[in-house]
C-alpha cells in the first residue's frame, strides 16, 4: 500500500492593529459663579426669620451629567463658621421644585472670602437638560457665638445679625438668585440686582 503525502501551503494571517488607550476620567465643568467677589453681600438679621437662598444652574449645552460638588462663597463679614444646610432642587418653571438631595448635608465655612465646597457625588444627582437649583439654608442654632451686633453710624443704636454672609455676583445676564423665608414661597432675589456666588461641579 502506498502512502499519499499531502502538503499544505502556508497562508499568513494579517491581524488588524489595535491601539490600547488608557481610560480617561469623566470630563467635568464648573457651572455657576466664576467671577471674583466685588463687595456685595447678603445675609440676614436675627435668628428667628431664616432665609434660604438658591442659584439656578442652567444647562445651556444640554449635556447630561451628574453633580460632583457644590460650593458657596462665604465672606469675612459675619460669623463665617456658622453651619448651614445644603439643598439641590429640580426646576419648576423658573423656581426651585422638588428636592433632589436625599441626605441631610450640613456644612460650615472654614476660611472667609473663599468658596466652601462639599462632595455630593455619592448621591448620584442627575444634571438634566433643565439644569438645577443649588441652595444654602440658614439654621436657627440659637447659639450666642453665631450672633453679632452692628452699630449704626453716628448712633448708639445697634442691630443684631445672625450667621454667615454670602458673596453676590453681577456676572449673570439674568437674575438667577431665588430666596424664601421660613420655608415659604420662593421669590426672585433682587438684592443689588446680583445673584449668589454659588457653583456646581458637573461630570459628563
Amino acid at each position: 500500500m502506498s502512502l499519499s503525502v499531502i502538503t499544505l501551503d502556508e497562508a499568513p494571517i494579517l491581524l488588524q492593529q489595535v491601539t490600547v488607550k488608557k481610560k480617561n476620567k469623566p470630563d467635568f465643568v464648573w457651572k455657576g459663579a466664576k467671577g471674583e467677589h466685588k463687595g456685595f453681600i447678603f445675609g440676614q438679621m436675627g435668628g428667628s426669620i431664616l432665609r434660604e437662598v438658591a442659584l439656578y444652574i442652567p444647562n445651556e449645552d444640554k449635556l447630561e451629567g451628574f453633580l460632583d460638588e457644590v460650593a458657596f462663597y462665604i465672606v469675612r463679614f459675619g460669623q463665617h463658621k456658622t453651619p448651614f444646610r445644603v439643598h439641590v432642587y429640580d426646576v419648576n418653571g423658573d423656581m426651585p421644585g422638588k428636592e433632589l438631595l436625599s441626605g441631610n448635608v450640613i456644612l460650615a465655612g472654614k476660611r472667609p472670602n473663599k468658596y466652601t465646597t462639599v462632595d455630593i457625588s455619592s448621591y448620584n444627582i442627575p444634571f438634566g437638560e433643565n439644569g438645577v437649583f443649588i441652595s444654602m439654608e440658614w439654621l436657627n442654632l440659637n447659639d450666642k457665638k453665631y450672633f453679632y451686633t452692628i452699630k449704626h453710624y453716628n448712633s448708639k443704636a445697634t442691630d443684631t445679625y445672625y450667621g454667615q454672609q454670602i458673596g453676590l455676583s453681577g456676572e449673570f445676564e439674568e437674575l438667577y438668585g431665588r430666596v424664601r423665608i421660613n420655608n415659604g414661597p420662593w421669590k426672585k432675589m433682587t438684592a443689588g440686582f446680583a445673584s449668589p456666588m454659588f457653583r456646581a461641579k458637573i461630570s459628563f
